[in-house]
């Protein structure tokens, strides 16, 4: 039995949502998006091989908190984004990205293990230069740094397997 644990579909398409609202906010507001761009391609090429996995019985959809936890998260973004203006969509929907990680959290200091060093490292970093790189306002660098604030947890509490 393989020790890698299958992939959840459900979280998959929910994040790809999440990451597309995301880009949406950023265009909107004439921000820059591109990063989440590579983002949104790498969850959903994610989401495509786990419905192939899926569909050969190596994948699963399972609805849990972290779940409605995301769908949640996306539908305050919206309703925030909608009734207030797109650079404040930008803020929310960056936000609802982070609170949406909350779960990878828990499961990084449960099973450090689990996690990829080298993967959190590279977000980290591709978040960090995009925050360098950006122009110095508020509305520009939020997402960013929301990338590098949430990856440094995960990468932070998956270095503990070395500990």
């Amino acid at each position: 039995m393989s020790s890698i644990k299958p992939i959840n579909l459900a979280t998959w398409f929910l994040w790809f949502a999440i990451d597309f609202a995301v880009i949406a906010s950023l265009k909107k507001a004439k921000r820059p998006f591109e990063l989440m761009v590579v983002f949104t391609v790498g969850t959903g090429i994610i989401a495509l091989i786990g419905t192939v996995n899926y569909l050969l019985g190596r994948a699963v959809f399972e609805w849990g908190i972290a779940e409605t936890l995301v769908v949640f998260a996306v539908i305050v973004a919206l309703i925030i984004w909608w009734n207030t203006s797109d650079n404040i969509g930008v803020l929310a929907t960056s936000s609802a990205m982070v609170i949406a990680g909350i779960p990878t959290w828990i499961n990084a200091y449960d099973k450090p293990w689990e996690q990829s060093v080298v993967f959190w490292t590279m977000s980290g970093l591709a978040c960090l230069f995009t925050y360098v790189g950006s122009p110095r306002t508020l509305y520009d660098r939020f997402m960013p740094a929301c990338g590098v604030f949430a990856n440094s947890i995960i990468l932070s509490l998956a270095l503990t397997r070395y500990l």
